[in-house]
């Protein structure tokens, strides 16, 4: 038997699939007029999805799809307008600030808010990363993001638009999630977590290893 959260589960990924065959039909619908250019973007194959309340957000090599949930239109961000970079984008939406979170797989970031682009190029650019620096998933709490990535996990101030914190764990961050008051983290070794109240979460000793 399915209880209602599995029912309420499945129904958003019927929904989101659905808004994805209606955007396909429409990509390839679209035509452009005599003397405009016309984009040949790979939009058909999702990466990352995120929603907000009235929108739909899907990543793909081409860039973010954004499909209206009233109405089913769609706006295009790409390397022309909105973003700074393109391509396997993992996104991520946080309610508060009405703000994309845009992740990259070299580490660069968009924010893309009511007032536009704020880009935070810091993980790309940092010496203090070796090696990859992609984004696996993006969690929201309160005025928080978090970023698990391949070096860790990293929190960005979203009122501030700047970092707040990185813990480099030495091993890749999978995702992360908040239950009652602790923060949790998924690795290939298991499952961490740090309290809310603990004063430097940067230190990754003070993170305790569910056995």
């Amino acid at each position: 038997m399915f209880n209602s959260k599995m029912i309420v589960s499945m129904s958003r990924v019927l929904f989101i699939l659905i808004l994805l065959t209606i955007f396909s039909g429409q990509v390839h619908s679209q035509q452009a007029a005599i003397g405009q250019w016309r984009q040949y973007l790979p939009f058909h194959r999702p990466v990352s999805v995120a929603q907000s309340e009235n929108e739909v957000f899907f990543s793909s090599d081409g860039g973010i799809v954004a499909v209206a949930k009233e109405d089913q239109s769609a706006a295009f961000y790409t390397k022309i307008n909105r973003l700074s970079s393109a391509g396997n984008a993992v996104v991520g939406y946080h309610q508060g600030t009405s703000t994309l979170i845009v992740t990259y797989r070299d580490g660069n970031i968009d924010l893309l808010g009511p007032e536009g682009t704020l880009n935070l190029p810091a993980i790309k650019t940092t010496p203090n990363i070796i090696g990859e620096r992609r984004i696996n998933h993006i969690m929201t709490d309160g005025n928080g993001a978090f970023l698990s990535s391949s070096f860790g996990l990293t929190r960005i101030d979203m009122e501030l638009g700047e970092f707040d914190f990185t813990t480099l764990t030495g091993v890749e961050v999978l995702a992360s999630a908040r239950f009652q008051d602790f923060y949790y983290i998924a690795t290939p070794e298991g499952i961490y977590r740090i309290s809310l109240s603990t004063l430097n979460p940067a230190d990754f000793s003070t993170w305790e290893y569910l056995d």
